[in-house]
């Protein structure tokens, strides 16, 4: 939970601490029990790759999500390795790297045996596509999603990805048909989505909205992009996301172009604030 609203500079020592008494209680454990801690110490790894990349860091993402790997094979959870193909795909996305993505994401399609993790990974590729301006290789990657889905709802716990998203599939397909140049019908999921989020997942609103916010901008429906990303811009400086910070760069420099509007004007020096701070 704290992640979804903690500052990631706050979390990742809380996160290391736990991790080194982990390894400290699977050296001292049985060897019935060493597995099930070496897996978790695995998760809390993957994790703080997560807030690594939150807080901007890429190199760090990705050592803690290979060092997550290590740990997994140790645990033998080998799930995990293909989800950190999925993590990687990711941070290739963010880099706006559509090959790295896609073929990161079809590589993890291909290792893993859990639906789920294919459903994520699917999703990734979609948006590589999207990024790379095949609508038609996207919408099929978006289907394998669902498919994938659909054959994970009877598995019962999620142990990977967000719990945020109502609809994941929705919401990567709304981010994906922005790049496609689709806003409308990208505004129109991504509206659904930020609706039925909680409002205690506020690194994943913010998110959403930064990406809403553009795809309105796009279209020049300019009062509904501020009032969209106005409130969130507190937020986004709690939070620190670096992967918020992605989309906001691109919105703030789309409302540039309309900087004399009468919504735009007075956002534009808190947007640029909201870029700059960094708490520490």
């Amino acid at each position: 939970m704290l992640g979804h609203g903690a500052h990631p500079s706050a979390l990742i020592p809380l996160l290391v601490s736990g991790l080194y008494v982990l390894r400290e209680v699977a050296g001292g454990s049985p060897s019935t029990h060493r597995v099930d801690v070496v897996r978790l110490a695995a998760r809390y790894a993957e994790y703080t790759g997560w807030m690594a990349q939150e807080n901007g860091d890429e190199g760090a993402a990705l050592w803690w999500t290979r060092y997550a790997v290590s740990l997994s094979r140790s645990g033998e959870d080998h799930e995990l390795e293909a989800y950190a193909l999925v993590r990687q795909a990711e941070l290739a996305l963010y880099r706006r790297d559509s090959i790295s993505t896609i073929d990161l994401a079809e590589k993890a399609q291909r290792e893993t045996s859990d639906p789920y993790v294919a459903c994520l990974a699917a999703q990734r590729e979609a948006q590589g596509r999207a990024l790379d301006g095949d609508e038609l290789g996207c919408r099929r990657a978006l289907d394998r999603a669902a498919s994938f889905a659909a054959k994970a709802q009877s598995n019962g716990d999620r142990l990977f990805g967000s719990g945020s998203l109502a609809d994941p599939i929705a919401f990567a397909t709304g981010w994906s048909l922005h790049d496609l140049g689709q806003d409308e019908a990208s505004i129109e999921l991504l509206t659904r989505e930020l609706e039925n989020m909680p409002d205690h997942a506020q690194r994943m609103r913010a998110r959403c909205a930064a990406r809403l916010a553009l795809a309105l901008a796009s279209r020049q429906r300019l009062d509904e992009a501020c009032a969209v990303i106005g409130p969130m811009l507190g937020v986004v400086r709690v939070v620190d996301s670096a992967t918020v910070r992605a989309d906001l760069r691109e919105l703030a420099s789309t409302l540039r172009r309309w900087r004399s509007h009468r919504d735009v004007r007075p956002l534009i020096p808190h947007l640029a604030a909201a870029l700059e701070s960094r708490i520490v």
